[in-house]
Parts: structure tokens; sequence; C-alpha cells
């Protein structure tokens, strides 16, 4: 892929910094080239889920089981492990190149990765109404190609951006004209 534009973010263990990284990458985009705001919230949903997933369960290993809990564990857990040893040192990369075809994202993190073979179809009936397990779901509807490492402790998104863009306008102006 030729790059015309690149940018690359270390993003230490501070949630509050997620939107705030996922608009600078976009903003960097912009400068390439146009994209409907569709497929701009689509993009920005798949990159918080990736960066979201990558620092509480990749780097912070905690696991989202604990949502399904009715207390505060899950929060408590996160809260604790980005004040301890080894989890507070770690960070997360993410590395965006652009051009007017194709935004790729690859999000790393330093957590001993996952097994993605055994993530569960969260539309299966059984987990329809559990609060976890729609991140990887929800990153492959948003974009058009969603890959792992072997060691699972990076994901690289892919949209393709001149079809996408331009059915995207397209879409909009007719919902508007309609």
């Amino acid at each position: 892929m030729p790059v015309d534009q690149k940018i690359s973010v270390t993003l230490k263990n501070e949630l509050s910094q997620i939107p705030v990284i996922v608009q600078q990458l976009l903003a960097e985009f912009r400068k390439v080239g146009p994209l409907s705001q569709r497929e701009r919230c689509r993009m920005c949903l798949a990159l918080e889920e990736a960066i979201t997933n990558a620092l509480v369960h990749g780097n912070l290993e905690v696991d989202s089981k604990l949502k399904n809990s009715l207390d505060d564990q899950f929060e408590r857990k996160v809260q604790e492990r980005r004040q301890s040893s080894p989890y507070c040192d770690r960070s997360v990369e993410i590395v965006g190149w652009f051009n007017t075809e194709q935004a790729v994202f690859e999000i790393t993190d330093e957590g001993p990765g996952f097994d993605v073979s055994q993530v569960p179809d969260p539309t299966q009936d059984a987990l329809l109404d559990c609060p976890s397990g729609r991140g990887i779901f929800l990153m492959k509807s948003c974009m058009d190609e969603v890959r792992f490492n072997s060691k699972g402790n990076q994901v690289t998104l892919v949209k393709n951006l001149s079809v996408a863009s331009e059915v995207g306008v397209d879409l909009e102006t007719e919902a508007i004209a309609t």
C-alpha cells in the first residue's frame, strides 16, 4: 500500500485518552481524503473498541467476564491494575497508514495475547444478554478487514475508502433528499 500519511501514537494505560487519540487518527486521515460521516463514525467505533480491548484486556489483563457481575468488580480491577506492576508499565502502540484508497490501523498491546479462535460468537442466543464479548464482532462489522497476529496481542483494522466514501456520501445525500 502506498502511504500518503502515517501516524504513530503511544498510549499509556489511560482510558480517558482513547477518544482523544481516535480523533487525532481521524484528523490525520482527513489530510489525505474525504470520509462520509457514516464511515467516520464506523471507524471511530472500531478504533475505540480495538484500543480499549488492547488496554483493558491486553495490557491490564482484566477478564471481560467480570463485566457480567452485578457489582463494580470490573472497574475496580481496571483501576487496581493501572497502578500495579507489571501492568502499569505497559503501553499500547497505534500506527495508522492512509492513502486515498485505504486506511490501515495496527494496535499492539504488551499483554500476553489471546487465542482469537476461542472467542465465542456474541450473536448466539445464550450470549445475547451478556454485557461483554461484542468487541471483535463490532470491529468486524465496522471495518472491511480485521486481522490478529498469532500471539493475539495485535489487531490490524482495514477500511477500503474509495468505494466506502463514495457510497457513504451517496447514501447520506439520498437519505436527505427523500
